[in-house]
């Protein structure tokens, strides 16, 4: 499978990638739920959303996708009236990875970066923050003792 585009979050002037898709929680409460059709193999859910922290709250300020019936809904068509939406049903922390690529994604293992700045979230509203640091030593290994020459040292249990 194709590495998936990735939802963006403004934070702080900065645009990240978020390894979290906030509309799940949405569209899991609505009924009928919404189906959306992946248009392209890189966005298998089928839309795509950009989110900001307002003010300490997380707002979806822009929204594109293609419903089943294969038609786009924007913003407007998903929230009338509306032109960001506070995102109040989402409770759950928002990783956003930054900083150098410290490994590869292969099938197994997420993409791994210098850092990963955690956002926890309660009902819309950002109640606490943290970074995480990672050392990348036994993953080095683990790719390391992947490369050709190095089969003898790589024991699988």
């Amino acid at each position: 499978m194709e590495s998936q585009i990735k939802e963006v979050l403004e934070y702080r002037g900065k645009a990240y990638a978020m390894a979290c898709e906030p509309l799940d929680q949405y569209f899991s409460q609505l009924n009928p739920p919404l189906r959306f059709y992946p248009k392209f193999k890189n966005n298998a859910r089928g839309y795509l959303g950009k989110w900001a922290i307002l003010e300490n709250e997380l707002h979806l300020i822009d929204f594109i996708g293609v419903l089943e019936n294969k038609h786009e809904l924007f913003l407007d068509g998903l929230f009338p009236g509306e032109q960001t939406v506070f995102a109040r049903w989402f409770n759950g922390t928002i990783l956003l990875n930054y900083g150098k690529l410290l490994a590869l994604k292969n099938r197994y293992r997420p993409a791994l970066y210098e850092k990963d700045l955690h956002l926890e979230i309660a009902n819309g509203y950002l109640i606490n923050s943290h970074v995480v640091e990672n050392k990348c030593d036994t993953t080095n290994d683990f790719y390391d003792n992947l490369r050709p020459g190095k089969e003898e040292r790589l024991v699988w249990k």
